[in-house]
């Protein structure tokens, strides 16, 4: 993706959206160590605590929908 000019990543989990479960940290830990240009994670935050856990994991924009 960056190869082909992306400048960030919106990683959705498919699994997690709508569920206020949290996020897929372990996918938004693989994808963050793959590239080089930021990864916003969407899709399972439920309480304010998710989004310092994604943002943790890499160079993470979060948004909860």
């Amino acid at each position: 993706m960056q190869e082909m000019g992306a400048g960030e990543v919106l990683l959705t989990s498919i699994d997690r959206e709508g569920t206020y479960l949290g996020y897929d940290v372990e996918l938004i830990r693989s994808v963050a160590r793959s590239v080089t240009i930021p990864v916003i994670a969407c899709g399972g935050a439920g309480k304010i605590e998710d989004f310092g856990t994604a943002v943790r994991e890499g160079r993470l924009g979060v948004r909860r929908r």
